[in-house]
């Protein structure tokens, strides 16, 4: 995150979106910053997504129409 707080330091537009917004929006983003951007923010939102499904007490069982899909496929 500190190398992701340096890149969009002095630009309060992009220092106001989360990490998931300036990730999903990287045209959003000025060139010069955007490879600092995509990879420190994407690592970051990575490595969160990733600890809050897989952690021991994250996740649970997947609902809707994922779970219908895997039930299909899987039984």
């Amino acid at each position: 995150m500190t190398n992701l707080n340096k890149a969009v330091e002095g630009n309060t537009a992009l220092a106001n979106k989360s990490v998931e917004e300036l990730v999903a929006d990287l045209d959003s983003v000025p060139e010069n910053i955007r490879t600092a951007v995509r990879n420190n923010g994407g690592g970051h939102a990575n490595h969160k997504l990733f600890w809050t499904l897989l952690s021991p007490n994250g996740g649970g069982e997947p609902t809707g129409a994922l779970a219908e899909e895997i039930n299909s496929v899987f039984g």
